[in-house]
């Protein structure tokens, strides 16, 4: 009984993925790893809770919403200069300062242009980029939580954590265990 609740939610989820216009064949195949492992694993009342969590967590962790908001075909030429920046300079210590002063624009204008366009600040965008290429590195590299932080260039390991948690809902080290099980099955 349990375990059909479980599979019906992910069944509901990747509805929603659809009726959304996210990319459903990711919410496809992450539906079908979430039923085999639900199959293989005997769904009890203590562990319900935490399965569940991992499930919700896990699929609202292939939802994006700023790369589903920009049009880069309708920016202006100072927000594509520097979403390009900042996209193809991950792994430097990035600051809206600094990023605008390398590309010689003018600070108050950008900014306040980059906010109207996109609707987040440029520093919004920077940790996007960062903890967007955080969860690559988790699923395809062996690299360390540490390590990760440092090289795109978060002070410490601990801020890394609590900014990837505050964005992901999910610490990287439960990030990377849950996809782990989830393409282990």
């Amino acid at each position: 009984m349990l375990t059909n609740s479980l599979i019906g939610l992910t069944s509901d989820l990747t509805a929603s993925s659809y009726s959304n216009k996210l990319n459903c064949i990711n919410f496809l195949e992450l539906r079908l790893l979430f039923i085999n492992y639900l199959n293989q694993t005997e769904c009890s009342t203590e562990n319900f809770k935490n399965t569940l969590n991992d499930i919700v967590t896990t699929f609202f962790s292939f939802i994006d919403e700023i790369d589903n908001a920009i049009d880069f075909k309708h920016l202006s030429k100072q927000v594509a200069l520097t979403v390009y920046y900042v996209d193809s300079h991950r792994y430097k210590k990035l600051s809206r300062q600094s990023i605008l002063q390398n590309l010689n624009l003018n600070a108050v204008y950008t900014t306040k242009l980059f906010q109207k366009e996109l609707g987040f600040s440029i520093n919004y965008y920077i940790q996007h980029v960062k903890l967007t290429e955080a969860k690559h590195l988790l699923l395809q590299t062996n690299m360390s939580v540490t390590e990760i932080a440092h090289k795109l260039q978060f002070y410490d390991k601990s801020a890394f954590s609590k900014a990837f948690k505050k964005k992901f809902a999910i610490s990287p080290s439960k990030y990377r265990e849950l996809n782990k099980i989830v393409k282990d099955h």
